[in-house]
């Protein structure tokens, strides 16, 4: 989706239907080229809007603050995070006209694509903050022909809202009899869900995770908006532990990757998997075997490049000393993305905390 096309064309929205007054004569306007002002048929300014597109922190006013605002105002403003980020308003100052006059705040780019967070109106707020669950707020501003009053000033910041942070993350879990037995197997289920994700913020306005379990010829996926709290995440990948490893030889790390990449391609997936606008993706995955020569890897990495080059960052956790974690660096997004350890015992809290650190990060670069 083209966030700048969006905007665009709500701008031109916005400038056609200035008014809901049904007596008011919004055809005919005047421009004053000194007052840069534009008055309506009875004479009264209209006000000024302030600049729509603001980024990272700042502040955001009605048109013509701290003097009051116009008639028949229409104004846009669009608010961008850095990727990873949420925006949150704070409120410093908010008088309208209760009746007629509303500053409406959507949790998304545009007013005519998002969702409405909420409409504000009067002088009495019942909250005075709001945060996005993506990158991007929009608001949009609207007052009628009378009863012109100061109008609103806001601070503006970029926030992160959920533990580790905020992002749409595919943990795909390893099912192969290349774990060696059962207990390892269990050993891995249970450090993910005891260890790894036990204190994140799991959640639609916060970290989403959608559990993945792949083993010799199938993947079994839950999509991200599938667990609406950590108790939610961890009862699906409990439930991972009834399977068994026995007989689940591995064909080749390119059907591996093949099977688990295919839950995080965004276009074929998109908004029904749960992935979110404006939310940095990552694909965790742990593997216990390595690939059967380097024709293998090779095939391997044409599944990665796929994922990565849409923006998805790759963090990839061996499970044992068949895992060669150099070697695994090229299916990921670079050397600061893979870890390993030599024998599922060494899964531990700053294991996890590791794994965490990582996947907050920015990939700057494929390989």
């Amino acid at each position: 989706m083209n966030i700048f096309l969006v905007r665009l064309l709500t701008l031109c929205i916005l400038a056609t239907f200035v008014t809901c007054d049904p007596h008011a004569v919004p055809h005919k306007k005047v421009y004053n080229r000194k007052t840069k002002l534009v008055e309506n048929a009875a004479g009264t300014p209209r006000g000024e809007c302030p600049n729509d597109q603001y980024t990272g922190s700042g502040m955001v006013t009605s048109p013509n603050f701290p003097s009051n605002y116009g008639n028949g105002d229409s104004c846009a403003y669009f608010l961008t995070a850095p990727l990873g980020y949420v925006i949150q308003v704070q409120f410093i100052t908010f008088t309208t006209e209760a009746c007629c006059d509303f500053l409406y705040i959507y949790d998304g780019p545009s007013p005519i694509i998002s969702p409405l967070l909420v409409r504000l109106a009067g002088s009495n707020l019942a909250k005075t903050v709001y945060s996005s669950s993506t990158r991007w707020m929009s608001m949009q501003f609207t007052s009628d022909q009378t009863n012109n009053m100061q109008g609103f000033q806001a601070n503006f910041s970029s926030i992160d809202t959920a533990i580790p942070c905020n992002r749409d993350v595919v943990i795909a879990m390893d099912a192969h009899s290349t774990l060696g037995t059962e207990a390892n197997y269990r050993k891995q289920i249970d450090f993910v869900s005891n260890t790894l994700v036990a204190n994140w913020t799991v959640g639609p306005t916060g970290i989403q995770v959608g559990p993945t379990l792949y083993a010799q010829d199938e993947a079994t996926e839950y999509f991200l908006n599938d667990a609406k709290s950590v108790a939610d995440l961890q009862t699906i990948i409990n439930g991972f532990r009834k399977q068994s490893i026995n007989g689940q030889t591995l064909d080749s790390m390119e059907v591996a990757f093949e099977l688990v990449t295919s839950g995080v391609d965004v276009p074929t997936n998109g908004a029904e998997a749960g992935w979110r606008l404006g939310v940095q993706r990552v694909l965790v995955m742990f593997l216990s075997f390595p690939p059967n020569n380097d024709a293998d890897l090779q095939a391997a990495k044409v599944y990665t490049d796929k994922i990565i080059s849409q923006g998805t960052t790759i963090v990839l956790v061996g499970l044992n000393s068949n895992v060669n974690v150099t070697q695994m660096i090229p299916l990921s997004s670079g050397p600061n993305f893979v870890f390993g350890v030599s024998d599922v015992s060494q899964l531990n809290a700053a294991f996890a905390t590791s794994i965490s650190s990582a996947l907050c990060q920015i990939a700057t670069q494929s390989n």
